[in-house]
């Protein structure tokens, strides 16, 4: 999937309109079914929600019970492993869990045994290695 993030403007309005124009293109070529989205801005997030499409918030500032429906978490790897509860939660919630950005053994290690759904990674080759070994081994 192409991941596109709605970057934060001045006002939740103007984020939230910018997040339409990128709907509105995604619409134009057709491309709906292979997109999700990122969003620090959380009322954005709702917006996309609100239009159907996979959404993930940044923020790291909200556990998964107070998200609205159809908002995942996309947080940093410090917000997680302060808050690792939080992974259990959103799947019992349905929600996906990814994290960023996971570049060292141990952070991929730790995102393994915690059966987060993604990470975000400068070094995508090396940790599906580490991914691969995890599932052989469960």
């Amino acid at each position: 999937k192409l991941i596109i993030e709605i970057k934060t403007h001045n006002t939740t309005a103007k984020t939230q309109a910018a997040a339409a124009e990128v709907i509105k293109c995604v619409k134009a070529k057709k491309v709906e079914a292979q997109v999700a989205f990122i969003a620090f801005d959380y009322g954005t997030c709702q917006y996309i929600a609100n239009q159907k499409y996979p959404v993930q918030y940044l923020g790291g500032d909200k556990a998964p019970s107070n998200l609205s429906a159809g908002i995942s978490i996309d947080y940093q790897l410090d917000k997680l492993k302060a808050n690792p509860a939080w992974i259990k939660q959103a799947h019992d919630k349905g929600l996906e869990v990814n994290g960023w950005t996971i570049n060292t053994s141990d952070e991929i290690g730790w995102f393994n045994l915690q059966d987060a759904d993604y990470i975000t990674t400068d070094i995508p080759d090396i940790a599906l290695k580490y991914y691969e070994y995890y599932q052989m081994n469960r």
